[in-house]
């Protein structure tokens, strides 16, 4: 039985009319780095009702899209989840070029870039999901604060990291996944904090990172 749903989810991104797979991965090879990097974490229950958790920007350095352009992407993205008959979270990850909006990544579950919101909102996007998944009645995807910033901790931080000194600001938040192993590039966990702006938020998570290092 769980083949079959793959299969039959196969057949539907086979189908979708959102995109045409062979364009994206054509276009793929030519996206550059100042392209702007979007990510759309929507829940959609069985109603269906759906709720568009955020746009995320990944690079601050960049402006935003426009608006229209953000409203097109956000279409596109719940396009997508109706198209696949989605139940649950999922986050698709998008660029925005000169030619318009590319999907890159479509991933239908609880996401890394929506960790944050297990401190930065009213019901994290774990909760949501089961929510979903069981038929019940959606949480607010309203934020605990202004803005929210996460850090990854990756297997560069090891051996040793100076839990005390990532901590030290109360603003933070730690979260381990429970890895026994360290490597290069391995997500270990990731830091969390809210703050009156984007700038506050991602200052206190980077400082954080940075003193949990710093005994390397």
């Amino acid at each position: 039985a769980f083949r079959k749903k793959h299969e039959v989810f196969d057949e539907k991104i086979r189908n979708l009319a959102a995109f045409e797979l062979k364009k994206i991965q054509k276009e793929k090879k030519n996206i550059s780095a100042d392209e702007e990097l979007l990510l759309h974490i929507l829940i959609r229950h069985e109603q269906p009702r759906k709720q568009l958790y955020w746009a995320l920007k990944a690079r601050e350095r960049y402006p935003l899209a426009s608006t229209e352009l953000q409203a097109s992407a956000a279409a596109l993205a719940e396009r997508i989840l109706d198209s696949l008959d989605v139940i649950g979270v999922m986050c698709i990850e998008m660029f925005i070029t000169t030619d318009g909006i590319v999907v890159n990544e479509l991933a239908p579950r609880p996401h890394n870039s929506g960790h944050w919101t297990i401190e930065g909102a009213v019901t994290s996007q774990f909760e949501q999901h089961v929510r979903a998944v069981c038929g019940l009645p959606l949480g607010s995807t309203e934020l605990r604060a202004p803005a929210a910033a996460m850090a990854n901790l990756l297997g560069d931080c090891w051996p040793d990291p100076d839990w005390v000194g990532a901590l030290a600001d109360p603003r933070v938040n730690l979260h381990l996944y429970g890895k026994q192993t360290a490597r290069i590039g391995r997500k270990m966990g990731h830091l969390t904090a809210v703050g009156a702006t984007v700038v506050d938020a991602s200052d206190a998570v980077t400082a954080a990172r940075t003193r949990l290092k710093s005994t390397h």
